[in-house]
């Protein structure tokens, strides 16, 4: 594989590699890999997981991105709107709450946990309520910099190439500023809103009597099993066939 990117590149340059790398993820169907069910998912080896996780997680950037562009564009490129005492007291909020978020979240405390007792119609309420709380970190960066930096875009006295100047340098902050709060703020609020795809079920099943969970497969077409949903946790371990297992009943653990 390195050897054809390698000739790729140096016989059609930059544009050459990056149809080789779309040809060769499109040849990998990442639609069906990404539309798994979790079942499916438990039976990928650990490359193809990495792969899915990866698509999903550059796809959710890139939609953010987007996203925080298109809200700077069309409600905060105007610099009259920018109230400084507004931007301090929204700003501190947002991070008292996220404090409280993040404690809970650290000591395993969800959403449900915490508001599970609640009549159903408020407990709608104050998901969304929470909804709009994780929005706000999209609006916080577009309120300050669309109005601080980005508006300068629309400043007929610079030239066409510093405006564009202006747009890059801002989508370029903005994706280090998604990709630093995806891994922070977003993964905790999936995590506390009960949100997180990651979280897959275990897989069990009963050989001779005995409970095993399915993790992940060998390279040589076997599957791990262990004792304990959690691999670190496995005192005992076990390995079987791919055809053997396929004939066993598989049982999703609740």
């Amino acid at each position: 594989m390195v050897e054809i990117i390698k000739e790729v590149l140096a016989k059609f340059g930059l544009p050459g590699i990056i149809f080789s790398l779309i040809y060769i993820l499109m040849k990998m169907n990442p639609i069906t890999l990404i539309s798994a069910s979790h079942v499916e998912f438990k039976f990928f080896t650990k490359e193809k997981r990495f792969y899915i996780k990866g698509i999903k997680t550059l796809s959710e950037i890139l939609f953010y991105l987007l996203l925080l562009w298109m809200i700077t564009d069309q409600f905060f490129s105007d610099k009259e709107l920018y109230n400084p005492k507004l931007m301090m007291t929204i700003t501190i909020i947002t991070f008292v709450l996220f404090s409280v978020i993040f404690v809970f979240d650290f000591v395993g405390k969800s959403f449900i946990d915490l508001f599970g007792e609640i009549k159903k119609g408020y407990q709608i309420i104050v998901y969304i309520l929470f909804l709009f709380y994780g929005f706000s970190w999209l609006l916080l960066p577009a309120y300050y910099i669309g109005t601080q930096i980005y508006s300068e875009f629309y400043n007929e006295k610079l030239t066409n190439i510093e405006q564009y100047g202006v747009l890059v340098a801002v989508l370029f902050f903005y994706l280090i500023l998604i990709i630093f709060v995806y891994f922070t703020v977003i993964k905790t609020l999936y995590n506390f809103l009960d949100f997180n795809s990651d979280n897959i079920q275990s897989l069990t099943i009963e050989v001779n009597g005995k409970r095993w969970y399915i993790f992940h497969p060998t390279e040589n077409e076997f599957f791990l099993l262990g004792n304990k949903p959690i691999l670190k946790q496995c005192t005992e371990f076990s390995f079987i066939e791919k055809n053997e297992l396929m004939t066993n009943i598989i049982m999703v653990e609740e």
